[in-house]
């Protein structure tokens, strides 16, 4: 009887596959499946899908649209990442920005040079030069036709940013009167920081009582000042803010002269020979806290040498 059953069933699982292969059901169109998720919210139109050329042309509107005709400077990221320029307004060539902007430490200041871009005007081009300080303000500024300049900002140790653009200038006339514009470049940028040269040497001559000499190489020394916090340095533009005195340990190298078996002083290539050994010694030092002349704060450790008591 059991037999007999599952017999019956494999019949019938034979027979509907049979029929599956050969009588298949017609597959269903794609067209007209439905998203398992809603794309667009109730009431609202699902956007049609752009072709190619639908999307060029969509791309070359809205760049238009940011980019017109004569309108504000604008970089070329097509060619050349370096190249700037401002296009052809208002009777004004297309003005390049200046090339390979150099600054070198020189002279005790700063050297600028570039390079005119080929295809700006050489009739009337002028070169704009800003100084930039640390907080982001504008120091100086110059205008000039040469291609180089020598800048002195006045501060060692302190970054400065420059900014060198070409500049072209137009007159226009309104009925009886000229008015002068003037047209600009975007700018080539380039950055450097003075080698602080200048030094101080402190000086203890009582146990309160400090004493600051600032060394300029190339320049006559000037002090020794005192140092009193909260008063200027003589007339050298620094300010001590406040001043510590502390020790530390030191090695330092302790001569003594040689002499052989025989009690003689021992020579080597004509000079007297000394041995050399290292000793640790105390050495005072003053933490100075300072406003250089440009207001810039410096902190600054400095061995002390002790005047001998009198």
């Amino acid at each position: 009887m059991r037999f007999g059953f599952h017999l019956l069933s494999l019949l019938a699982m034979l027979s509907l596959c049979l029929h599956l292969l050969l009588n298949p059901s017609p597959p269903y169109p794609v067209e007209e499946s439905k998203p398992l998720l809603r794309p667009v919210a109730l009431g609202e139109k699902q956007e049609s899908v752009l072709s190619r050329d639908e999307r060029e042309r969509e791309f070359e509107r809205m760049h238009a649209a940011a980019f017109p005709a004569g309108g504000r400077p604008i970089r070329n990221r097509f060619s050349d990442a370096n190249l700037l320029s401002a296009p052809a307004f208002a009777g004004f060539p297309a003005l390049h920005a200046p090339q390979d902007l150099r600054a070198v430490e020189q002279e005790g200041g700063v050297r600028l040079s570039w390079r005119p871009h080929l295809q700006n005007p050489v009739q009337g081009l002028q070169y704009r030069i800003e100084r930039w300080n640390q907080a982001g303000e504008l120091e100086a500024q110059w205008v000039q036709d040469g291609l180089e300049r020598l800048d002195h900002p006045g501060c060692e140790g302190v970054p400065y940013a420059y900014r060198v653009s070409t500049q072209l200038e137009r007159q226009l006339e309104l009925g009886d009167t000229q008015q002068t514009l003037v047209r600009r470049s975007p700018p080539i940028r380039t950055s450097l920081r003075l080698l602080r040269r200048s030094s101080w040497q402190a000086e203890l001559r009582e146990p309160s009582s400090l004493w600051l000499t600032l060394l300029r190489p190339g320049n006559p020394d000037q002090g020794p000042f005192e140092a009193i916090p909260g008063e200027a340095l003589g007339n050298t533009g620094w300010i001590v803010e406040s001043w510590t005195k502390a020790e530390t340990e030191v090695i330092a190298l302790a001569r003594s002269p040689r002499f052989d078996e025989l009690g003689r002083r021992v020579v080597v290539d004509g000079q007297a020979a000394s041995r050399v050994r290292e000793e640790p010694r105390l050495r005072s030092f003053a933490t100075l806290s300072l406003l250089d002349p440009c207001g810039h704060r410096l902190r600054e450790n400095l061995f002390l040498a002790e005047e001998a008591p009198r």
